[in-house]
């Protein structure tokens, strides 16, 4: 344990200077964000192409539907179906899709994989295990009803536990329903932000910042799961 901090710190410190620098770079270079009339007419043209167009929205939904079992930015990814389709359709395909391609990977895993997802899941499961079995349907609508709740991860813990699947399933799509309707506010709060401030100056280096961090952060945290995961082996 006392040699993960220092090299966490040190990532955390290289991705922090990693994204000023970038940033900086953006700044220095001009390099500003997409005007919304061009991020518009490039939908528009997409839309009105007869082999593009009819493809967008089942492309956009099996995004959604492979992506549900690894994990995604789903701020980002509704602000896009919001232009594609509106901000109810985009919560009704994230509430709907998402507990689908949740339940598949959790009977993949039961089925075929369960002792192989055992072995490399990390310690801390054991307890999420216990909170999950012993709560069932509310303790998987409120995990997935909470937004930074791991999408992979969690199906996981829940496909190697005794939690039946109905179970499972009703408590997903519980809590994706809630979970979908704070994104989709959310998207709706960054593109109308996005519609203030993407002339500034400084929009697009603090874009870039906060990307680089995001990723490095998904990362830092993805490694520290994969490292505690190999200790419990």
């Amino acid at each position: 344990m006392s040699e993960s901090k220092p090299r966490t710190g040190l990532r955390v410190g290289i991705l922090l200077a990693g994204a000023a620098l970038f940033a900086l770079v953006a700044w220095k270079l001009g390099i500003g964000l997409p005007s919304p009339d061009s991020i518009r007419q490039t939908f528009d043209k997409w839309q009105a192409d007869p082999k593009v167009g009819p493809n967008l929205v089942p492309f956009y939904l099996g995004f959604i539907f492979f992506f549900g079992i690894f994990g995604f930015p789903r701020g980002v990814v509704a602000a896009i179906g919001i232009g594609l389709m509106g901000e109810v359709k985009t919560w009704l395909a994230f509430s709907l899709i998402l507990p689908v391609s949740a339940l598949i990977q959790f009977m993949v895993i039961r089925w075929a994989i369960a002792a192989w997802v055992r072995d490399r899941l990390p310690a801390q499961a054991v307890q999420w295990e216990e909170r999950i079995l012993k709560h069932g349907f509310w303790a998987v609508a409120l995990l997935r009803g909470f937004p930074p709740t791991a999408m992979g991860m969690f199906n996981s813990v829940c496909a190697v536990s005794a939690l039946r699947p109905q179970i499972f399933f009703l408590g997903s799509l519980a809590g994706y329903v809630i979970s979908s309707l704070f994104y989709v506010i959310l998207a709706g709060f960054l593109l109308e932000l996005y519609l203030r401030v993407w002339d500034s100056e400084w929009a697009m280096p603090i874009v870039v910042a906060i990307i680089i961090v995001t990723i490095g952060a998904m990362y830092t945290v993805y490694g520290q799961l994969k490292k505690q995961g190999k200790k419990k082996g």
